[in-house]
């Protein structure tokens, strides 16, 4: 399910082949549809599957087909979810930089988990380790670093970062042995399994993509209405993490679409906060640093001007589904998706439900193009008015092909 591109690709192409399995590749789009990726898994007679930590929550809330072979669905790449209870399958969660050759650890996860990254993959080790470089005693936090045969020889032509990830290890006894310090905060439990905690740094994931936050705070300052900004990781909608700024204004006067516009000339959109909060001033440490812990809770976007009711029955089925994903009392005929919370991921399942609500067929797309509700509502019923239903074909799994071993292979 990933591009040959991200380094999750190792294992599923090399790693399969190398077990002596089938790989199979979904056609273009079947990924991000929860139902279509679940019927292409059952049609194909798939056994294991990884998908990124982003489409596990939809994939496993969907209801699934008839003929579902799959026998483990893994993730990895970002804090993941504990499963529903009765999953017919096991779910198993990864852990681990590229630096590491992508997985060091590995969780087998039920409902009923506790938190926890799990174990170290075979030929590896995980330590979890002070400022000094000693190991702490479980319960205590540390840096999470890494060692084995996994651990890449550094990065490329860029020395004196390579230095200061991949240390001499300082447990191993073998000539030249390396350690990876990860920059992820952790902690043995007692029961030996890690817990990831966070960062050491001021980098973050956020669905899967990794984000410096100090990027962001240092455009948001070359704005003139801006005199200082921090950004955060928060929750912005029920059990979705986004990114906050918190800005303090000059004397020139903008808002936050103004930022939000400003913003989208230079970074990509994952990277553009979900929610901008306005401060008087920034709350300060006794080092006079600004104290992100004490930052209020945001306020929930909505749109600037004034609040215009949905009108038709397609904006208020509308509304109600937007106030369902995005976790909001109210959303007006003339709010725009994406100023709401809304991004990327939201955007493919908002798609699938107004396929299942409307019965027509619209893809993702259609979300980008027309992101405030009444030109949505618009393009949905131009859809009902001129037939185009949605009457995607079911898939149907077409019979195998054996092959069988040359005479002395």
């Amino acid at each position: 399910t990933s591009s040959p591109v991200f380094d999750l690709s190792i294992s599923e192409v090399w790693g399969t082949l190398a077990c002596g399995a089938t790989v199979c590749v979904p056609p273009d789009g079947v990924v991000p549809d929860p139902g279509a990726l679940l019927g292409w898994l059952a049609a194909e007679g798939v056994h294991y599957t990884c998908v990124p930590t982003i489409l596990v929550k939809p994939l496993l809330e969907h209801p699934r087909p008839a003929g579902l072979a799959l026998k483990t669905l893994s993730t990895g790449g970002d804090r993941c979810p504990l499963p529903p209870p009765g999953l017919p399958f096991e779910f198993v969660d990864y852990y681990g930089p590229s630096e590491a050759s992508v997985a060091a650890s590995w969780a087998r996860l039920t409902s009923e988990s506790a938190p926890s990254i799990g174990r170290p993959v075979e030929n590896d080790q995980i330590y979890v380790l002070d400022r000094h470089f000693r190991p702490v005693p479980p319960g205590a936090f540390g840096e999470i670093c890494i060692g084995g045969l996994g651990v890449a020889r550094g990065y490329g032509r860029r020395s004196a970062l390579t230095a200061e990830r991949f240390i001499p290890h300082p447990l191993s006894e073998e000539p030249g042995a390396r350690l990876y310090r990860s920059g992820d905060l952790g902690r043995h439990r007692a029961d030996g399994r890690l817990e990831f905690l966070g960062r050491t740094d001021n980098q973050v994931k956020v669905r899967g993509f990794r984000i410096e936050l100090g990027e962001i705070e240092a455009l948001l300052g070359r704005h003139p209405a801006v005199r200082e900004a921090v950004a955060v990781v928060r929750e912005t909608a029920p059990g979705d993490l986004g990114i906050v700024a918190y800005w303090v204004a000059t004397e020139e006067a903008a808002g936050a679409e103004d930022l939000r516009v400003f913003l989208r000339a230079s970074l990509p959109d994952y990277m553009v906060p979900a929610v901008f909060c306005k401060l008087e001033e920034l709350p300060r440490t006794a080092t006079g640093k600004p104290d992100r812990k004490a930052l209020p809770a945001p306020e929930r976007a909505g749109a600037e001007g004034a609040f215009v009711a949905p009108r038709t029955p397609t904006e208020e089925a509308l509304a109600a589904l937007w106030q369902e994903l995005l976790g909001l009392d109210r959303v007006g005929a003339e709010d725009h998706f994406f100023n709401l919370g809304g991004h990327s991921l939201l955007a493919v399942r908002l798609a699938a439900r107004l396929r299942d609500r409307f019965k027509v067929s619209l893809s993702t797309q259609a979300v980008f193009e027309a992101p405030i509700l009444s030109a949505l509502a618009a393009t949905v019923d131009r859809a009902v008015a001129s037939g185009d239903l949605d009457e995607t074909p079911a898939l149907v799994a077409r019979p195998r092909t054996v092959r069988q071993p040359r005479s002395g292979a």
